[in-house]
C-alpha cells in the first residue's frame, strides 16, 4: 500500500503521493524478482487494510480511510479477486464517524484506524481510536449479495472506549470469542 503519511500525526514531510495498493506475481523465479501485475487507486485515501478469504473464493480487501469526514465513508470493502486483470469492485462502505455525537468527534479522536474480520466474514471489528472497539455486521457482504450493508451492531455509548489516542487495532483471535486490541501512542 502506498498512501501519504499524515503530517500532524507522524511529523513527516508533505508529499503529493497518489494513494495505491499494488500487486505483483511472486511464482516461481517471480519470487527473485516480483512482476507487478496490476494497481488498485481506492475511490479515498487508506490507511490500514485487512485481507479477507472468503469461502466462495473471493477475495476482499477492508480499508479504513481514517482521515474520513462525516460525510465520507470511513470503511471500503473491495473484491481483488480479479487484481490479476486489473479488476477492482469496491463493494460496500461503511459511514461511521457520522454516528458519534458532534461533542465526541470535536474532543476526541474519533477515527476508524483498523479494523479485523472474523473467519466466515459476518463480523468485522473496528478500532475507532479515542471512539473504542465497535462490531459491524458484514453479513450481506460475507453472503455476496448484490447491494451489501455494513451495519453497526454495538450502539454508540455502549462500546469500550480507554480514551485517546485509544484502539489503534481489533482483531478477532480465531477460534475464540475474544478481540486483541492494541494502542499506538506517540
Amino acid at each position: 500500500m502506498n498512501l501519504r503519511c499524515d503530517m500532524p500525526t507522524h511529523d513527516c514531510p508533505s508529499s503529493s503521493i497518489t494513494p495505491t495498493i499494488k500487486f505483483f506475481d511472486v511464482s516461481g523465479a517471480n519470487a527473485a524478482a516480483p512482476q507487478l501485475v496490476s494497481t488498485y487507486t481506492p475511490s479515498l485515501t487508506p490507511h490500514e487494510m485487512y485481507l479477507w478469504f472468503a469461502p466462495d473464493g473471493r477475495v476482499l480487501l477492508y480499508l479504513s480511510t481514517w482521515k474520513a469526514g462525516i460525510g465520507t465513508p470511513d470503511l471500503i470493502v473491495t473484491d481483488i479477486t480479479g487484481a490479476r486483470a486489473g479488476t477492482f469492485t469496491e463493494i460496500a462502505t461503511f459511514h461511521g464517524n457520522n454516528l458519534f455525537a458532534p461533542d465526541d468527534r470535536n474532543n476526541h479522536v474519533i477515527r476508524l484506524h483498523s479494523m479485523g474480520v472474523n473467519e466466515d466474514g459476518t463480523r468485522t471489528y473496528v478500532a475507532y481510536q479515542g471512539g473504542g472497539v465497535l462490531v459491524l455486521d458484514t453479513s450481506d457482504v460475507a453472503a455476496n449479495l448484490p447491494t451489501p450493508q455494513i451495519r453497526l451492531l454495538t450502539p454508540i455509548g455502549t462500546q469500550p472506549v480507554w480514551g485517546d489516542p485509544g484502539a489503534h487495532s481489533a482483531v478477532k483471535v480465531p477460534g475464540r470469542d475474544l478481540v486483541l486490541t492494541t494502542d499506538e501512542a506517540y
